[in-house]
């Protein structure tokens, strides 16, 4: 595929919110918060604000933005010498993904390692192809870590 994979920048953010959107409506979390436009594009100028530990990719397709990932870099909680990169989310139009996805999760690592990451942690939307994800990850030598569970507290 003939895709360009890109730091993000304040120009693409306008474009962002429909694969926001989609990757919101993907996970599945209408039951723990509304879609909130303003919400969405205020995170994604923190991922990409150069002061911020953080990070913002796309990936562009004859200049439409059909994927995103993002992530956050902080202090790994159980060893303060080391750093640990939170993938935020890593999203790709479904008819993209094939190849383009293991493209765009190699440049987020670069770019965590690149921010001084020593550690990288990944997930996917559970329920979603879960043995597929798990192959993928095994094979970057990636191993399950924690389950996660989430849920609104609030009413």
């Amino acid at each position: 595929m003939n895709a360009t994979i890109r730091a993000g920048c304040a120009e693409d953010i306008g474009g962002l919110v429909h694969l926001g959107m989609r990757f919101f409506e993907e996970a599945g979390l209408s039951d723990i918060a509304e879609w909130d436009t303003p919400s969405f594009m205020s995170t994604l100028a923190y991922l990409i604000d150069e002061n911020m530990p953080s990070t913002l990719l796309v990936v562009e397709k004859d200049s439409t933005l059909i994927g995103m990932a993002g992530g956050v870099l902080f202090p790994f909680y159980f060893d303060l010498k080391s750093s640990a990169f939170q993938e935020v989310f890593w999203f790709i139009e479904p008819e993209f993904r094939k190849g383009i996805g293991g493209q765009l999760l190699d440049e987020l690592e670069a770019d965590a390692r690149r921010k001084g990451a020593d550690v990288f942690i990944s997930a996917h939307i559970a329920g979603q192809r879960d043995e597929a994800f798990g192959r993928v990850y095994a094979k970057r030598g990636y191993r399950p870590s924690e389950n996660t569970y989430i849920r609104r507290l609030s009413s």
